[in-house]
């Protein structure tokens, strides 16, 4: 039996000391010490796997997100079929690590939040033997059973998500409109803060968080029609907003035809990469002036997010064609939609922009070597 550990060297002493106790029956030990990018050892990985049985991940010291993190061990295992035991911290239906190996067939674990270093030893060893397999493993399982409810709720509804390069740019203003323009046509739809942004509470109440979210400042200063503490739930200017995070299971089965997730800024720390590409329609707000214009192009290029549309806040008229020549030079103008002034966003400014920019996705151009220049725009 030959395995080998890669992540943090002391988080795996169990692993070798298994190994050790054991070696009288051929059970050999190995590792590489690793960090930050998963990627960036595949290469190692895949050369030096040959011969090996088991190779057990340690998930904690990369700072991929999940979704990246499963794809790369998965494809890891077609290249060479060395059988994934994936280290986690904890095995629940709200951690993400789980439920994207899982999604991806990847289902031997090692719960290091529970036991002491002999259940570790007996998890690693129940793995090997497919005890796990043969008798189930209850925490698995119900993972896979909230797995397979929020199958059944999300197909209810159409998900678009809203995400913007920078701060400040309309992301939630056009997350706004949008609902207003859903509701308008007929849809049932919501308003859902997903993001990290807090604003100042300092002057205006008597809570004692100086830090809100959008929607929590709202209710303060504006109040609405309904409201539900409880729930995270405002009713303003015709438009249901939903702030509480830890309450999103209970949205998943309300009566909504669409529900708009405003991520905030994809940079922040609280940016879930990967709820955002699993949503049903990706929106990327930004912008292209001189301030804004690496973020803009950082973006349009990042393969990730070729499948999201890109909405191009605060554009004078007169700018347009030279943004949309901009960002023809990265096969991203045919994606590209300019937003109308906007000082309210409970105010709807452009139905047709709107039915225009929720349409399914275009087939993507096959990209062309583009031309560099500078631009009419910023010699202005």
């Amino acid at each position: 039996m030959r395995i080998l550990y890669i992540g943090d060297r002391a988080r795996g002493v169990f692993i070798e000391e298994v190994c050790k106790s054991n070696a009288n029956d051929g059970w050999v030990f190995d590792f590489i010490e690793a960090s930050g990018h998963l990627k960036t050892y595949e290469p190692k990985l895949l050369s030096k796997l040959a011969g090996y049985n088991y190779v057990v991940y340690d998930t904690e010291p990369y700072i991929d997100d999940a979704e990246d993190l499963a794809a790369i061990i998965e494809s890891i295992y077609k290249s060479n079929a060395v059988t994934p035991i994936v280290m986690v911290n904890t095995i629940n239906p709200t951690n993400t690590m789980v439920k994207a190996c899982l999604d991806r067939g990847i289902k031997s674990f090692i719960n290091l939040g529970v036991g002491s270093v002999s259940d570790l030893k007996e998890q690693l060893v129940k793995n090997i033997s497919n005890y796990y397999e043969a008798n189930g493993r209850e925490e698995v399982n119900q993972v896979k059973e909230t797995i397979e409810e929020e199958k059944v709720n999300i197909s209810r509804f159409t998900s678009i998500a809203v995400v913007g390069t920078e701060h400040r740019i309309g992301t939630t203003t056009q997350a706004i409109q949008i609902v207003k323009f859903l509701t308008s046509q007929g849809f049932r739809a919501c308003y859902v803060e997903i993001n990290d942004n807090k604003y100042t509470n300092r002057y205006l109440s008597q809570e004692s968080k100086d830090q809100l979210s959008y929607v929590e400042k709202l209710k303060l200063m504006v109040g609405g029609e309904v409201e539900d503490s409880e729930r995270g739930y405002l009713r303003t200017d015709g438009v249901d907003m939903f702030y509480k995070q830890d309450k999103l299971a209970d949205l998943f089965k309300e009566d909504y035809d669409y529900l708009v997730y405003d991520y905030g800024m994809y940079r922040s720390a609280g940016f879930n990469k990967t709820a955002f590409l699993k949503d049903d329609i990706k929106l990327i707000c930004t912008c292209a002036n001189v301030i804004e214009f690496d973020g803009a192009i950082e973006i349009a290029t990042n393969p990730s997010y070729n499948s999201a549309k890109l909405i191009c806040s605060f554009s004078a008229q007169k700018d347009r064609e030279d943004v949309k020549e901009i960002f023809a030079e990265y096969n991203a103008d045919n994606r590209l939609y300019f937003t109308d002034y906007t000082p309210d966003p409970y105010i709807l400014t452009n139905i047709t922009l709107y039915k225009e920019l929720l349409k399914t996705e275009a087939e993507e151009p096959t990209p062309e070597e583009p031309e560099k220049k500078r631009w009419k725009f910023f010699k202005r």
